[in-house]
């Protein structure tokens, strides 16, 4: 999971929650939801990049202490680019063969690289994005060229 923690993370996204709140919920949700086998990687991305998740099995519980924590909470600029790239580096020290790139963000990027700055192949029919926010509040352009 490639998750943003940019600083317009904490911006509303509908009823009383942010889009950080919705982010991690849906963590958790995914997480939850993953057979103790599978494997799991959490990359955040702002204007720093950070992995606190490495590439791991689901029964190893290193998701829920990172989402208790302030690993994700908002801050900085935004650099999806940087947080697809470790995403993929995270990716390739997985066992399993059925692997999948997941992008959580509202897609409003402001430090390079852009995603469509990435080297070809970076992005593959394995990565997927989910936006989070309002209407108007999100970049529909970016999560398309990450999908």
């Amino acid at each position: 999971l490639v998750l943003d923690r940019s600083g317009s993370m904490s911006d509303p996204a509908g009823g009383t929650s942010t889009k950080n709140t919705l982010l991690k919920n849906a963590v958790s949700v995914f997480n939850s939801l993953m057979l103790p086998s599978d494997e799991i990687a959490l990359v955040s991305f702002d204007d720093q990049i950070a992995t606190p998740a490495p590439m791991q099995a689901v029964s190893a519980g290193a998701v829920p202490p990172v989402l208790a924590g302030t690993d994700l909470d908002p801050r900085g600029l935004t650099c999806i680019g940087g947080g697809i790239l470790q995403g993929t580096v995270e990716l390739g020290l997985a066992t399993h063969t059925n692997r999948s790139l997941l992008v959580l963000t509202d897609g409003i990027e402001n430090v390079h690289p852009y995603v469509a700055e990435l080297p070809a192949g970076t992005i593959t029919s394995r990565t997927y994005a989910i936006g989070f926010g309002l209407p108007g509040d999100v970049s529909a352009a970016v999560l398309q060229k990450i999908t």
